[in-house]
């Protein structure tokens, strides 16, 4: 919610929260196009890149790794 239509050096931020658990052909559509094989799992798209975050999910490091990947 922090981040959410927040711009950061020229992009807006879109936080999507996607029950991964829901078998509907849409969320599955995403899993394996994104590669999601566990839950949570937290992805930046960026440009025509996606960025998989490696860490502990706190609100410390969701930060760092905004900050650093949209620095231009």
């Amino acid at each position: 919610k922090q981040y959410d239509d927040k711009e950061i050096n020229g992009y807006i931020i879109k936080c999507r929260d996607i029950d991964c658990t829901n078998e509907s052909s849409d969320v599955t559509s995403l899993i394996n196009t994104y590669n999601i094989e566990s839950y949570p799992t937290v992805k930046l798209l960026k440009d025509t890149n996606t960025i998989d975050f490696e860490t502990k999910i706190t609100s410390h490091t969701l930060e760092q790794f905004v900050n650093t990947m949209l620095i231009d």
